[in-house]
């Protein structure tokens, strides 16, 4: 019996932002920022409860956390233009300069002994649309700890931690740069971090009195008044701070701050909460896979961390270790999420780019300078091209879904796992997906054995237009049999089909030409000895646009070659 079946080409067309830099320093550093966003895409886990709670704001508290009727005026202002940064900023360019030290304390045995203390200069030239050039003017450090010489810079010992590349933004939308740990605006108290001194609900953690202003007169006579807010803790605490930050008394701006943490920090205590925390997130998971009849499928994971003697305890946690630029382990949940909402911003700010560029392009604006990449993106923002987005998890096909809908474009998902969770948003939204190698074995200890197997039949039932894809040359060969395997868990062989022939085609716009076998279409076609999706199946003939292409190549002269031989 012979088969005869179209071949559908499928086509990719992929966006993407890069930040580069000419230094093996910055290459490094954005191979570990892309460790840390993949550490994230492959699971991170959900926010760990709250270790404090947080403490109710009484009238008493607001009553008292304030000097001076100055103080409560110009914190309530500076809390609302914090949420409201200027966006309409176009460029800056300043100076910066942040000092970092880290001591170990053993109370038993001595003093304090210093186990890090960088420093670093850099002018920072900021653009909207490009982002942050950062030129660093200079740098020492010293860490005792890893053996590295401050001199020099050169590692002895086992060193291993980054002290370059730590200067701050000093302006970035949505951003707290002059804040420990940096990240976006949080509008109220979060406990399990910082406790930011304007977020909202922090007069019960803090008392706040105005100080001294600082006048400066412009060339062109305009006066900038800065005025000073001296914060301190109501009590001592490794999560507050003590210090005084400088306001724009016109707009209520923060424009430099001064401070130190309340008290130093009992790394240990930490380290014992932080594992207790950990004990509890486990057990309540186990106590849920258990409730849900599926002990092996655990919704999320640990982030990796430092771990001590025998791979259990030990772990600093995280806000040490994100006070210690580039320190091993810094990568957990809240460093992961801060570099995912940051990247989500990028891309927002790439995409309103491209659209001025759009604008001024069919304006004809006078000195309109081509740009290819935002060329590229003239089709994505028309319509014409879908978006391929890379997301496993249902929460970033979420996240994708609504970028999708902010911009007005359309987008195919790749290599979707959540197919079961994200299935029905991804149907309303009538959104296809390119699924991920089905021959494959789970990428988690805890997932099921036929987890990639039951893919394309979870996404069938969720009725969801999906194709098949390898993503690496290496395995194009294999397509034919993922479908089959498919097959054999749950999909409709006509489906399979289709997965491999029309709809592909569909889902990049090339149906008209490809994926059928219809009148006015290429003809690309292959004969068969049986069915297609059979290993023992043999292609007798293909055909690309109608001509027919030889069946030979190194493998078959090579079988030739050496079946020949006496």
């Amino acid at each position: 019996m012979m088969g005869l079946i179209p071949i559908a080409i499928a086509f990719q067309v992929q966006v993407g932002v890069t930040i580069g830099s000419d230094s093996a320093q910055k290459a490094r550093q954005n191979a570990q920022r892309a460790e840390r966003e993949a550490m994230f895409e492959a699971g991170a886990p959900p926010r760990r409860p709250q270790t404090f709670h947080r403490i109710p704001l009484t009238d008493a508290m607001r009553a008292s956390a304030f000097k001076d009727p100055a103080a409560r005026d110009l914190l309530l202002r500076a809390r609302e233009a914090r949420l409201k940064q200027d966006s309409a900023l176009l460029s800056y360019d300043a100076t910066t300069y942040q000092r970092v030290s880290a001591g170990l304390g053993f109370k038993a045995f001595g003093r304090d002994r210093l186990a890090m203390r960088a420093e670093e200069a850099s002018r920072v030239q900021w653009e909207k649309g490009r982002g942050a050039l950062v030129d660093v003017k200079g740098s020492r450090a010293v860490v005792p700890i890893a053996g590295l010489d401050g001199k020099d810079g050169k590692r002895g010992g086992n060193g291993g931690v980054n002290i370059q590349g730590m200067s701050p933004i000093p302006y970035y939308p949505g951003r707290n740069d002059l804040w420990i740990g940096g990240g976006l605006a949080q509008s109220e108290v979060d406990e399990t971090q910082f406790v930011h001194p304007i977020a909202e609900g922090a007069e019960a953690y803090y008392t706040y009195q105005t100080g001294d202003s600082v006048i400066m007169t412009l060339p062109d006579a305009k006066r900038i008044t800065l005025r000073e807010l001296k914060i301190e803790a109501r009590w001592p605490k490794w999560n507050l701070s003590v210090g005084s930050f400088w306001f724009d008394e016109s707009t209520a701006h923060l424009v430099r701050a001064v401070y130190r943490i309340s008290m130093p920090m009992d790394v240990w205590t930490e380290v014992k909460e932080e594992s207790e925390v950990q004990k509890k997130d486990r057990a309540a998971r186990d106590s849920a896979n258990k409730a849900n009849g599926r002990a092996g499928e655990v919704a999320a994971i640990d982030v990796p961390q430092d771990r001590g003697r025998g791979g259990r305890g030990g772990a600093l946690p995280g806000a040490v270790l994100e006070m210690i630029p580039g320190a091993t382990g810094a990568t957990g949940f809240t460093a992961a999420k801060r570099t995912y909402d940051l990247q989500v911003a990028k891309i927002n700010e790439f995409f309103d780019t491209a659209r001025q560029y759009q604008k001024e392009r069919a304006a004809k604006a006078p000195g309109f300078k081509t740009d290819l990449k935002m060329e590229a993106m003239i089709p994505v923002l028309e319509g014409k091209v879908p978006l391929a987005v890379s997301a496993a998890r249902a929460s970033v096909i979420h996240d994708a879904i609504a970028l999708a809908d902010k911009q007005r474009i359309r987008i195919v998902i790749l290599q979707p796992r959540d197919i079961a969770k994200a299935g029905p948003e991804l149907k309303a939204k009538n959104i296809p997906v390119i699924l991920g190698r089905v021959l494959a074995l789970p990428e988690q200890e805890d997932d099921p054995y036929d987890g990639a197997f039951t893919q394309p039949a979870e996404a069938y039932k969720a009725g969801v237009k999906f194709a098949f894809g390898t993503f690496t040359n290496e395995f194009v060969r294999n397509l034919p049999y993922q479908a089959a395997t498919a097959v054999a868990f749950g999909l409709p062989y006509e489906e399979a089909l289709k997965a491999v022939t029309i709809n592909p085609a569909q889902i990049w716009g090339h149906a008209n030409d490809l994926g059928s076998v219809e009148k006015g279409k290429v003809a690309d076609l292959i004969v068969t000895t049986g069915d297609p999706l059979e290993i023992s199946t043999q292609v007798k003939y293909v055909f690309i646009k109608g001509k027919e292409i030889p069946l030979v190549n190194k493998q078959t002269r090579l079988y030739e070659k050496y079946m020949s031989r006496q």
